[in-house]
Order: C-alpha cells, then structure tokens, then sequence
C-alpha cells in the first residue's frame, strides 16, 4: 500500500465531530418546525373557542335586547348583523365586529341538516346565516374550522344536540 492510498483512506469518512454537528442541525430545525405546528393547533383551538364564545354573546345579547342577530357566514370570515326594520345591518360592536379566519384555515358549515358548499373562487353565498332570536331560539348549526394544512384538525361548534352552542372535540365536549 502507498503512502497516498493510506492518506485516502484516513480521510474517506465523516469524524464524529461533524456527525454531532449535522445531528445538532437536524434537531434544532426539528424543534422549530414542531414548535411551529403546536402554535398551528393552538391557533386552531383558540378560533373555534372565539366563534364559540362570540355566538352565545351574540345569542344573550339578542334576549336581552329583544332584536334579531344573524350570524353572516362565508367560507373564512362571519360578521353579525342586527335588524332594523326590515333591513340587516352591520354592528358597531367591537366584540361583534367583523372576523377573518388565520390563513390556511376555514368553515365547514351545516345549517339546518343541510352542507354548505363553498365556491372554489371564494365567493360568497348570499343567504348563507345563522338566526339568534330575541326569543332565545337559533337556527340549528354545525360549524367545523379545519386547516388546510392538517386534515385531522377540526373543532367543530355546534347547538344541534341540545340547542346550546357549545365547542364539540373529537372527544366528546
């Protein structure tokens, strides 16, 4: 064997420096990217709990001022309107005021038994809304906020087992 085939040989592999290096690298990018969809699945937990919240406000807030609410519903944002004679118009209410869903999320909407079906481009549909009467009684609703980005996230708010809207889990309440 030569000099510089043995020289070869020596240097052929990795040392195990740069073998802890790489490893290091990789779990800090690791980290960071299950840090990132933890903050995902917080984010999606959090704006099924606000959607839940806000209807029941809305919901109370129809009894105790005896006037008609609808929920205004599109595939990633809802509003709430108030009627004023025979017109809906927008609140000025800071906790009811107009909501966009985080990017990458969106509404599965059932309202009365029946699937909505959301236009590819985006567009709204009109009519589309749920009813929070003065007398306490509402339109029979399922909301689901999915991600796009995670097909096994979904909460789902709803009032068709009972009639209190209420956050359901995959779990159960």
């Amino acid at each position: 064997m030569t000099h510089k085939s043995k020289q070869a040989q020596l240097t052929a592999g990795f040392t195990l420096l740069e073998i802890v290096v790489v490893i290091m690298i990789m779990g800090i990018v690791l980290s960071f990217t299950v840090l990132s969809l933890d903050n995902r699945s917080a984010k999606h937990t959090q704006e099924a709990r606000r959607l839940a919240a806000i209807i029941r406000l809305a919901a109370e807030e129809a009894i105790l001022s005896s006037r008609e609410y609808k929920l205004q519903i599109s595939r990633d944002k809802y509003s709430f309107k108030v009627l004023a004679g025979r017109k809906w118009q927008k609140l000025d209410d800071e906790l009811l005021r107009d909501r966009q869903l985080p990017e990458g999320f969106y509404f599965q909407v059932t309202i009365e038994n029946e699937k909505i079906d959301w236009p590819e481009d985006g567009s709204k549909i009109d009519g589309v809304g749920i009813y929070l009467l003065s007398s306490g009684e509402c339109t029979p609703f399922a909301i689901i906020v999915r991600d796009r980005y995670n097909d096994a996230a979904r909460q789902e708010v709803s009032n068709i087992k009972d009639g209190i809207t209420r956050l359901q889990t995959d779990g159960g309440t």
